[in-house]
């Protein structure tokens, strides 16, 4: 047994007091309750004394460039929108738009959301909706048989911020990390993060739509099939902590230099909206340096709103904090795997408190918390030993945490999380 695990924390406090270890949880047993309440309540305890530079998680994506090619034709009064050339003739510009773009003529001081795009045929068309890929909504300005006009994307998803959690019985394989998944029923997609064959459990991200029970998903590169028994949406992100962009896709170039001046600060609407003068859309499109989170219209998925618009493909760096949801089943590794084990062993030591004075044992109780307290003054030593020279750049942590391209970055953080 995983000496990491909620599983391993309970039997070693069912040792200290001389009980038999146990390979499962009995839901009846009080004891047991008792203990596992206690390793959840000590795991955020221990969350709330620090930054810990364990706890970041990173993820990232690419920004959509801004699309100015040809001309577009509008109508006033209409929620169509044709793509054409410089001579007004039909044109096939609209390629790259998706329903999670903007669209703005030139001359107006009004952007339009776009809900449908068409490009089977000539010309390319797009349809103005009430919001992001949903709705219509006609076209108050001039009529134009051919105008100049930009197409941008200024919010962008955060699959960090909730997971789908869907229950899928009687599988007929195991999902692969990174297909997509479409519901039979509901016509839903989503991207697979992870196939708990063990509990039948799917982790996706990016879902379009609300699954439906009983169902059947299916994997579109595996072809793997599941019936869907219940739904759910877990946080996983606590808070975001640092946001950079680099002027590339690909981590190696946009981490070739120092990235300290293309931090993005989090803030609120208000704010965004103030130094925007109430217009999200005017001509101040260029490099983002403020970002807030929204919900998408449609599904009410957080989404990260980025001002100015960007109108390049920027590589957009997160890293949060994690939220740790409570621990429940045995195997679980109760800190998520990057915790140093001092943290494990203060847990460990709370847990043997608790256990002794289950137990009436008021001496055992003392000495572990005692132990527990010299845990958690290593544990913060540590830390700080770790931070005092301002040594977590984004090279080390990627070396230490699994992402392992060579980076040359300028990035530093202090013990709070901040930027140096």
């Amino acid at each position: 047994m995983p000496s990491r695990s909620l599983g391993y924390c309970v039997n070693s406090a069912l040792k200290e007091i001389g009980d038999p270890a146990i390979t499962s949880f009995t839901s009846t047993n009080i004891l047991q309750s008792i203990l596992i309440e206690e390793v959840n309540e000590c795991v955020e305890e221990i969350m709330t004394y620090g930054e810990f530079r364990w706890a970041l998680k990173h993820s990232n994506f690419v920004t959509a460039a801004d699309i100015t090619t040809g001309q577009v034709a509008m109508t006033n009064g209409s929620s169509t929108v044709n793509s054409v050339d410089a001579d007004d003739v039909s044109a096939n510009n609209f390629g790259s738009v998706t329903t999670d773009m903007w669209i703005r003529r030139t001359q107006d001081s009004e952007s339009y959301p776009i809900a449908k795009v068409v490009t089977s045929g000539s010309p390319d068309t797009l349809t103005l909706g009430v919001s992001a890929g949903a709705g219509s909504r006609n076209y108050v300005g001039t009529t134009t048989t051919g105008s100049g006009y930009r197409i941008f994307q200024d919010t962008y998803p955060l699959p960090i911020l909730g997971t789908v959690t869907l229950v899928a019985s009687s599988a007929s394989g195991t999902y692969t990390t990174g297909e997509t998944i479409t519901g039979g029923s509901s016509g839903s997609t989503a991207t697979i993060v992870l196939h708990d064959t063990s509990q039948s459990i799917v982790y996706l991200s990016g879902a379009s739509a609300a699954f439906t029970v009983g169902e059947t998903v299916t994997g579109g590169t595996s072809s793997v099939t599941s019936t869907v028994t219940s739904t759910n949406t877990t946080r996983v992100m606590d808070e975001i902590k640092h946001i950079t962009y680099g002027q590339s896709a690909t981590w190696a170039q946009s981490m070739a230099g120092q990235m300290g001046d293309n931090s993005i600060n989090m803030v609120n609407m208000t704010r965004i909206m103030s130094e925007s003068g109430g217009d999200l859309h005017r001509n101040t499109s260029g490099r983002p340096h403020l970002a807030t989170i929204v919900s998408n219209a449609v599904n009410e998925d957080p989404r990260l709103l980025l001002w100015p618009f960007p109108t390049k493909a920027y590589l957009v760096d997160i890293w949060y904090k994690e939220l740790f949801n409570d621990a429940s089943v045995f195997s679980t590794d109760i800190f998520g795997g990057n915790a140093p084990g001092i943290a494990y062993q203060a847990v460990q030591s709370r847990c043997k408190v608790r256990a002794s004075m289950f137990n009436e044992d008021r001496g055992r109780a003392q000495m572990w918390e005692q132990r527990y307290q010299s845990s958690i003054g290593h544990l913060m030593r540590r830390e700080n030993r770790e931070e005092i020279d301002a040594a977590f750049d984004l090279q080390t942590y990627r070396r230490d945490y699994g992402v392992t391209i060579p980076t040359r970055s300028g990035i530093y953080f202090d013990l709070k999380g901040a930027q140096r």
